[in-house]
């Protein structure tokens, strides 16, 4: 379960080299998408597979009113590798129960992903919170 999941997050890190040179260069990948988050450092595939023997947390997404739905879906997907009608379900609990899981992982690397969503999401004036707290 967890070498899947780093795994993940390698191919994410891969993909997202690639976004960053494409904006570096001018050209946006994927610009036909109505949100687009900055992609985070490669570093985080080796934080998270050396962290697997520590103690393991989540981030827990938290709803509010404010936050487009869309956004939160596409934090889903961009984050967890879940396609978009998983992102949707994921999405509905949370709004529904007020919160729900994202991704399990090692505290340092959850805590830089958390920190980076709720940047993009005040960057585009979205209350969107997310905590870390322990499995």
């Amino acid at each position: 379960m967890f070498r899947s999941l780093i795994e993940k997050f390698r191919r994410y890190c891969e993909r997202n080299e690639i976004a960053h040179a494409a904006v570096r260069n001018g050209v946006s990948e994927g610009s036909s998408r109505k949100y687009s988050i900055l992609p985070l450092p490669a570093q985080i595939a080796e934080e998270l597979d050396a962290a697997l023997d520590g103690k393991l947390y989540v981030i827990e997404l938290q709803n509010d009113d404010i936050t487009p739905m869309d956004y939160v879906v596409q934090v889903v997907q961009m984050f967890s590798g879940k396609d978009r009608y998983q992102a949707v379900q994921l999405m509905l609990k949370i709004h529904e129960e007020g919160t729900g899981q994202l991704i399990a992982g090692s505290k340092d690397t959850l805590d830089k992903i958390a920190r980076h969503i709720e940047e993009d999401a005040r960057d585009r004036k979205f209350p969107f919170k997310c905590k870390v707290r322990s499995a």
